[in-house]
């Protein structure tokens, strides 16, 4: 063999040795890369309990004109925060639409008032993650004559803007955090 130098039996050992604690070596950087990045994926995902409150605020004006459909402005007053991190950032939008928007209305037989009733249907928001965060609620406020003015011309105003809504998540849910 030309080229090829002879090892002894002693510096093949020693060859084969340093092989085998190269290859420990890099199969305990490997396995501590994975053991970390491990790590780091559990603690970026947050469960949203059941029941998380979530503060909506209404930004837009809901007039007795308004028909059912008609998309409600809203969104998330303040941070919501679960274990210390902030899952749903303050100014997320809420998508709420209105379902009821009846006036007062007298029965024909009793001359009794029937209640009039707003109910605005609250359905989601979007979490820092960009997933959608289910709420299911509904905004509901009823009057009648004596305490709301509906057949003024000048009392348009159902709902003023910054009205607060308290709302929950129906279901637990997984949220990735930063």
């Amino acid at each position: 063999m030309i080229g090829m130098q002879q090892l002894s039996y002693s510096e093949l050992k020693n060859f084969t040795l340093a092989k085998k604690r190269i290859m420990v070596i890099r199969l305990l950087f490997l396995s501590v890369f994975l053991l970390s990045a491990t790590v780091v994926v559990a603690q970026n995902e947050v469960e949203v309990p059941a029941r998380t409150r979530i503060n909506c605020i209404f930004n837009s004006l809901v007039t007795r004109q308004d028909k059912p459909g008609t998309v409600v402005s809203a969104e998330v007053e303040k941070d919501v925060v679960v274990n210390g991190v902030v899952v749903i950032a303050k100014g997320s939008p809420v998508d709420a639409k209105i379902r009821t928007n009846n006036k007062p209305k007298k029965t024909y037989y009793s001359q009794d008032e029937l209640s009039g009733e707003l109910v605005i249907d609250i359905f989601s928001t979007v979490a820092v993650d960009g997933s959608t965060v289910k709420m299911n609620d509904c905004y509901l406020q009823t009057f009648n004559n004596k305490n709301f003015d509906w057949f003024t011309p000048n009392t348009k105003t159902v709902l003023q803007p910054n009205s607060i809504k308290i709302c929950e998540t129906p279901l637990p849910m997984k949220v990735v955090v930063k």
